[in-house]
């Protein structure tokens, strides 16, 4: 390439440039922001035309010192390089514009996620004071009877509430760690019933090396316990869980004495984790409630 195509092509380069980066840095961001469009539009059309005539100043003085062998009509030359400009100036806001609808997306997401993180919070302290209303009112039962298992459902029920305190804020907790807990609260839940009722709960697989989130499955089973109990009739609850590399699958029935079948899966217990399992597990678990005929079971998947 002869010298003063060289300089041609360098001086195109850093003009190019020159233009879309005030276009970028300078113009695009100030007036765009201030949603100040016909000052926009005006600073743009100056912008382009100052450009143009600096750009054929600059290949005026290359010709006058030798470094350029021709120079065309003035407004021949102004107009193809408005054109030029024009261009890698709508380049430039093409990239401002893509670069906004990024971060917007991004802050959308991330007020998304914090509004997610405020309700699973909000629902997960549902859960204690549900839970702890109803466990008192057993152990009130207890102590009213004078039972002598009342000291022993105390113990329990500190127990769980030392894990529901300190180990069940985090967003997942070893399974066998929720399993415990769970065999806890249904030791709690077997102190009150009378010795006619029928408890059974069993465990399929190995609970190591998976994790769940805290406090999921205890609104079911809770639900089976509260709708099943009755002072002169035989009722079963039965709790199954099957752990697999890929799934866990949990199975509750349990009777139903004198309550409508469609009013056992309408309580805050259940509404508050169905609603969990849509926020933590979205597409990831499906959830099964058979009320029609007794037993009432309750049937949940959940995908690792």
């Amino acid at each position: 390439m002869e010298p003063h195509g060289l300089i041609q092509w360098y001086m195109n380069v850093v003009f190019n440039a020159a233009v879309f980066y005030f276009f970028y840095a300078f113009l695009n961001k100030r007036y765009l922001k201030q949603k100040t469009l016909w000052q926009f539009m005006l600073g743009a059309i100056v912008a382009i035309f100052i450009f143009a005539v600096l750009r054929y100043a600059l290949t005026w003085l290359a010709i006058q010192i030798g470094f350029e062998h021709a120079l065309k009509d003035f407004w021949v030359y102004i107009l193809s390089t408005v054109l030029i400009n024009t261009f890698f100036a709508g380049l430039a806001l093409f990239v401002n514009f893509t670069e906004a609808w990024f971060r917007n997306q991004k802050m959308k997401q991330e007020l998304e996620n914090e509004r997610l993180q405020s309700e699973l919070k909000m629902l997960r302290f549902q859960v204690n004071p549900h839970f702890l209303f109803n466990t008192l009112n057993n152990i009130y039962t207890l102590v009213y009877k004078k039972a002598d298992a009342a000291p022993e459902a105390v113990l329990k029920l500190s127990s769980l509430m030392r894990y529901m305190l300190y180990e069940a804020d985090a967003e997942r907790v070893p399974l066998q760690k929720e399993l415990n807990y769970i065999s806890h609260f249904i030791e709690l839940q077997k102190l009150r019933l009378a010795s006619h009722h029928e408890v059974s709960f069993s465990i399929n697989g190995e609970p190591e090396n998976h994790k769940i989130a805290p406090l999921l499955l205890i609104p079911f089973i809770e639900n089976a316990f509260k709708h099943s109990a009755s002072a002169s009739k035989k009722s079963n609850v039965s709790i199954q869980l099957s752990i697999s590399k890929d799934t866990l699958t949990f199975i509750c029935k349990n009777d139903f004495n004198n309550q409508k079948p469609s009013s056992l899966h309408s309580g805050v217990g259940l509404k508050n984790a169905q609603k969990r399992l849509q926020l933590i597990y979205p597409n990831k678990h499906t959830l099964n409630i058979a009320s029609e005929n007794t037993p009432f079971t309750v049937q949940l998947t959940i995908n690792w």
